[in-house]
């Protein structure tokens, strides 16, 4: 999990294409994959469960970012969720960064199904 949220993390022509925005928050998720890995051995069920949970998550943006690619008109609020999908991760594996804003799992469901 840790190197599939890298890889969607930095890629070739991730500096052009990411938002500033997004680039100056990049830090913090680093630092959260730090304190994610120094924690991991000690709630492995922990860490299981939020991996499923989180899978779960990410395909439903897959299949909204699928969606909105073939329909041609990919929505800025499909790549907010994108977004709102890493502040989740800081929020479950170091609470104490702090999140941009508000998130849960119910949010972001409540959320996806909007769009």
């Amino acid at each position: 999990d840790i190197k599939a949220q890298l890889q969607h993390l930095v890629f070739d022509g991730f500096i052009a294409s990411v938002p500033w925005c997004r680039l100056t928050q990049y830090p913090r998720y680093l630092q959260a994959i730090t304190m994610r890995l120094d924690k991991i051995q000690n709630q492995l069920d922990k860490e299981k469960s939020w991996c499923a949970e989180f899978i779960q998550l990410w395909q439903g943006y897959d299949e909204l970012k699928q969606k909105a690619s073939e329909s041609g008109v990919i929505s800025g609020k499909v790549e907010d969720f994108r977004w709102m999908l890493e502040e989740y991760r800081v929020s479950l594996y170091a609470q104490k960064l702090g999140t941009n804003e508000p998130v849960s799992r119910k949010r972001l469901e409540k959320y996806m199904a909007c769009l």
